[in-house]
């Protein structure tokens, strides 16, 4: 093995380790806040209501989640967007930021804010975040954090 593909390699390896530190950050984060949410719940957990709050508790876990990721990727694009101010970069920037704020306004939690009722809530408006945050994760791993 030559010097540079040892190099490489602890790259790789480094990288991964950030990605697992951050995706397991995001995932004690968004737990943490998706059980205070369920403690604060004041439906009961039986019958109908049962299904819709499981669902309310998977979107804002999974916002949440993503958010956090996305604000690991935001940073990152942002460094190399300093070292490297070109258009590829800026889009970078700005996709990051409109997949930040999809996940950031997905989350009943804001809904709650706004006065929002939060209205058909079902696996088919979950899916939707579910491969937001593996978009986010996966831009996470390619960045090279």
């Amino acid at each position: 093995m030559t010097g540079s593909s040892i190099q490489m390699k602890f790259d790789e390896t480094e990288t991964t380790q950030r990605t697992v530190l951050l995706v397991t950050t995001a995932a004690s984060v968004a737990l943490g806040v998706t059980l205070l949410i369920w403690m604060l719940l004041e439906q009961p957990f039986s019958g109908e209501h049962l299904i819709r709050n499981l669902f309310i508790l998977t979107k804002v876990f999974v916002s949440i989640f993503t958010a956090t990721i996305l604000l690991g990727v935001g940073v990152t694009y942002f460094r190399i967007y300093r070292r490297l101010p070109n258009q590829f970069t800026r889009t970078l920037l700005l996709i990051n930021v409109s997949l930040l704020l999809y996940a950031i306004w997905a989350n009943p939690i804001v809904w709650v804010v706004f006065g929002v009722e939060p209205t058909g809530i079902g696996l088919f408006t979950v899916l939707p975040d579910i491969f937001t945050a593996l978009a986010a994760v996966m831009l996470l791993q390619q960045s090279g954090m």
